[in-house]
């Protein structure tokens, strides 16, 4: 496994957190991410001591959609669960936590951004004092429940809007037009960059496959954020049936694949 790989621990959806972590670990498959509804599953404080024995590197915890934006009553109690989720990062040496901004409901794009920089103020001065970067993806247009970013350049405007990070999920936006620009734009906000495969004729979400076995060009992709400077982490993320049917072997073969490629890109 490559020092710049990650894996993204929403491949596993049905199982507990100790059999996912044995399972990595038994692939050989030592710097991960994880979710916090994992966490929900066992509790909070049996899950850190899980995490804490397994020997794993936890690169990053993933938190559930941040903010309800058109609803600012709720916002302290969102806020207090991604204080946790930050909290627990900590705890495990942690350097990362990232999410979805949540739902804009009924208000426009420019309320719903101004909304999520004003709800997100106190969580980032949280981060920082627990040196905890947080950071925002970009989700598919059709989960409306969960974002208002859809793309590479919806993230770099939050960001330079309200001072979050960015996880750029290629999956959805790896056709965007002038994204070598857009990338060199995100540079000082990028924290992860996350890679899968796209098969011609997919009709439904999540439905991904293991590099190599579609259509994306992800040689390219990954060169346009070296060339753009990013030095950080590429994230294997691969979710759907066909993954879900293939087992711990899909992530093997995604991360072998994408290893080859850093490594015949120099890095």
């Amino acid at each position: 496994m490559h020092p710049r790989l990650t894996i993204n621990g929403v491949a596993f959806s049905n199982s507990l957190l100790p059999d996912d972590l044995t399972a990595l670990a038994n692939a050989n498959l030592r710097r991960i991410g994880l979710q916090d509804r994992k966490f929900d599953q066992i509790g909070w404080d049996v899950a850190l001591d899980v995490i804490r024995s397994s020997g794993l590197e936890v690169a990053y915890l993933i938190h559930t959609t941040m903010f309800t934006l058109d609803h600012p009553e709720l916002w302290p109690r969102e806020r207090e669960r991604l204080t946790r989720t930050i909290e627990a990062a900590a705890a495990l040496g942690t350097p990362l936590v990232y999410s979805m901004t949540g739902p804009g409901g009924t208000l426009t794009y420019e309320e719903s951004a101004a909304a999520f920089a004003t709800a997100l103020a106190p969580a980032l001065d949280i981060g920082r004092s627990h040196r905890v970067r947080v950071a925002i993806e970009n989700q598919n247009q059709l989960r409306q429940e969960n974002s208002i970013a859809y793309n590479l350049r919806d993230l770099v405007q939050l960001a330079e809007l309200s001072g979050i990070g960015i996880v750029a999920e290629m999956y959805y936006t790896w056709r965007e037009p002038q994204l070598a620009a857009t990338v060199a734009r995100a540079i000082p906000h990028l924290q992860l960059v996350q890679l899968s495969d796209y098969a011609l004729g997919t009709m439904t979400m999540p439905d991904r496959v293991v590099p190599g076995d579609g259509v994306l060009p992800l040689e390219r992709v990954i060169a346009t954020f070296l060339d753009a400077g990013y030095e950080g982490f590429f994230d294997l993320e691969l979710v759907g049936p066909r993954i879900d049917a293939e087992g711990i072997l899909a992530l093997e073969r995604g991360a072998e694949y994408v290893s080859a490629m850093l490594e015949r890109l120099g890095v």
